[in-house]
Parts: C-alpha cells; structure tokens; sequence
C-alpha cells in the first residue's frame, strides 16, 4: 500500500522540503486511488479525493512556492465537484423513475378497480333499479354534505375543550364563521356565473342555499354542544369600493329566506349574528337589520365606509373595524388622531375599532406594538 508505506516516512517540521515531498505523494497516491474507484464506488473516490485535498494543503504549507501541489489541489477540487454533480443527477433521475414507476402502479389499479367495478355492476343488471324520482326525492330530504368542498369554504372548527374552559373562565373569546348565502355559491360558480345565475338559474341558488342552511345547522349544533361561540359571522363579500354586487330586490329573494333560518337558530341560543362583508356596506346594513342580523365588519375605511355615519344611522349596530390602516406607519401623532376621530364611537359602545383584512406590509413591528398601546389606552378612555 503506497499510502500507507508514505505515511510511514517521518515528517518533521524541522525538515519543511521532506514533509512537502512526502505529503504531495501522499496526495498524488490518494488521487489515484480515487480514480480507480470513480466509475464503479464513487462514494470511496469522494473520500480518497479528500484525503488528497487534505494531504496538497499539507504540502503547500511546508512550501508556499509547490506550484504542483497547488495545481493539483484545484484538478481535485474541480473533480471533487463533477463527481458530485453527476451523483446528484444520477439520483434525481432514479428520484423519477421511480414517481413514474408508482404512477404506473396507481393506473394500473386504477384501471383493475373499474373493471371490478364494472363486473359488479354487469351482475346488479337484473336488479331493480331505484327511480329518478325517488333520487331526486331523498336528495331533497337529504341536505348534502359540503366537507371538503373546497379550500376557499370558510368551514368551521370545532372548539377544543382548552377552548371552552378559557372562555367560561373569560381568558378567551371563542367564536365561529360559516359561509354565506352569497359566499357560498360564488365559491361553488365563480363571480360571474354566480351573478349570471340570479336571473338564469334562480332554482340552483335556492338549492344551494337550502343546502348550505341545512349545513350551517348541523355546525351550530355540533359546536354549541361544546361550548356556545360569544358570536357567529357569516362571511358574504358582497359589497365592492361602490356598494352591493347585488340589488335589494335579490338578497330579499334570494338570501334573505335563508337568513330567517338561521338567524333564528342562532338567537335561540343567545349568539350575535354579524355578517363579514369587504367594500362599501352602509347601503347593505338596512337590509341586513331587516333579516335579523346584529352587526357588521370589518368597515372597510378604504371604500369609504365610515364607522361615526353608520353609527348615527344605527345607534344599536354592532361593528368591528373602522380604523385607518394606512396610518399605521405614520408615526405617534398619525395614530391618534385615528384614534381620536373614533373615540366618539367607542365611547357609544358595540364597536371594536380594527384594521380591516390584513396589516400593510410597509407597517413595522415597533409601528404594530406603538398601535396596540394606543388601542389599550383609548378603549380605556373609553369606557372611563
């Protein structure tokens, strides 16, 4: 073993040329060695050339000027490199192959499935089969089942018993979202079929509505067996900068019949009801007072909503929001006077000021502590 017989010579610091000498060979062994052992273990070459990279240093540091050893430490490196490039390459593809085998695998029992399935049903011919009308006559008896319809339905979560116990202790609020009657289809069509299918598929919507009533019950009682939430809010997004996306005539028709059940349920067990709505929504409040609903959020100061005009025009409105976010970033003086302007409201109490959707990136961590202080302080004066 040359390596071995090489490292059996002494290498003194006393003797710098003779460690320079005995370390490149070293290094000029170890490279060979992992060469000879590339194609066929790479592993092994990766730790022989390593050993060489180990042993060139040595042997530039015994003598700066080896100009051998330092053009072999940089053949190494640039070896070293390719080597694991390559591997690297290899693994991806055998990383593919082997999606592409399971794939297969998943069509081919795919593929049996449906034949197994056909055969059942090729042997249930001669059975009697159940009546369209009798479908269509269970489904209507029958609200469906929306779990797992889609990422973009607001569904709601279970309170943890953890939960339950910090509310009845008031160390928490505890609360629960459902999709709207205007919420709801639109993830189901789109906007624009939705709005499409007020006037060409009014049974759908109704459908859908029945549906997601019959849903929305079967939540409260599940939630309310756990603890009953301080609020529900209905999430509609129905409003945008101008106003609502649809006219009075329509959620009269059209929600409307499905508030009056689920209001109710929710009354019944002493849940305020308030309904979560982005853009211009003074004009919408009226109508939402006549369903039975509570209040609004979140006051989306951008489309011009203001929290003192709907507080004027309904003195026992329930509301969240209000705040100017764009302020946030302004400094001290900026947020007061936010606050300020809404002081006269929270002091008329049902309001919680807030920023509507999400706090603007530009607003930094001192900017978000320095407005929690300032709401502290003002729902203090508040209340004074």
């Amino acid at each position: 073993d040359a390596i071995a017989a090489l490292r059996r010579i002494p290498a003194s610091d006393a003797d710098p040329a003779l460690t320079a000498r005995v370390a490149y060979n070293l290094g000029n062994a170890a490279y060979r060695l992992g060469a000879a052992a590339e194609a066929s273990k790479p592993q092994e070459a990766l730790q022989r050339w390593a050993e060489a990279l180990v042993a060139y240093r040595r042997a530039m540091g015994a003598d700066p000027d080896d100009q051998d050893a330092k053009l072999n430490h940089e053949l190494v490196e640039r070896k070293i490199a390719e080597l694991k490039k390559k591997l690297e390459e290899q693994q991806q593809r055998q990383d593919q192959q082997q999606d592409q085998r399971q794939e297969e695998e998943k069509k081919d029992e795919q593929a049996d499935q449906r034949q197994d399935g056909q055969e059942q049903q090729a042997g249930q011919q001669d059975r009697p089969q159940q009546g369209e009308e009798d479908r269509q006559q269970q489904q209507a008896e029958q609200p469906q089942d929306q779990d797992g319809a889609g990422e973009d339905e607001r569904q709601a979560e279970q309170p943890t018993p953890d939960s339950a116990s910090e509310q009845a202790a008031g160390e928490a609020i505890v609360w629960i979202t459902l999709s709207g009657f205007f919420w709801w289809p639109r993830v189901l069509l789109g906007i624009e079929e939705q709005l499409y299918a007020f006037y060409d598929q009014a049974d759908l919507l109704h459908r859908i509505c029945q549906d997601q009533a019959a849903y929305m019950r079967r939540c409260l009682d599940e939630f309310c067996a756990l603890c009953v939430p301080d609020f529900l809010t209905l999430a509609e997004d129905m409003s945008y900068n101008h106003g609502p996306m649809i006219s009075r005539r329509q959620f009269q028709e059209f929600m409307a019949p499905w508030y009056a059940v689920v209001v109710p349920l929710a009354r019944q067990r002493g849940i305020p009801v308030i309904v979560d709505s982005d853009g211009d929504v003074e004009p919408l409040i009226p109508w939402l007072e006549e369903a039975g609903v509570d209040g609004i959020l979140p006051l989306e100061r951008m489309a011009g909503v203001d929290a003192a005009r709907v507080r004027a025009r309904h003195p026992e409105w329930v509301m969240v929001g209000g705040f100017d976010k764009t302020v946030m970033h302004r400094g001290e003086a900026a947020l007061r006077r936010e606050f300020q302007r809404l002081l006269p409201v929270m002091r008329s109490g049902r309001f919680v000021p807030s920023v509507d959707h999400q706090t603007p990136p530009e607003v930094s961590l001192e900017d978000y502590r320095l407005y929690l202080g300032l709401l502290r302080e003002y729902a203090a004066a508040a209340v004074a």
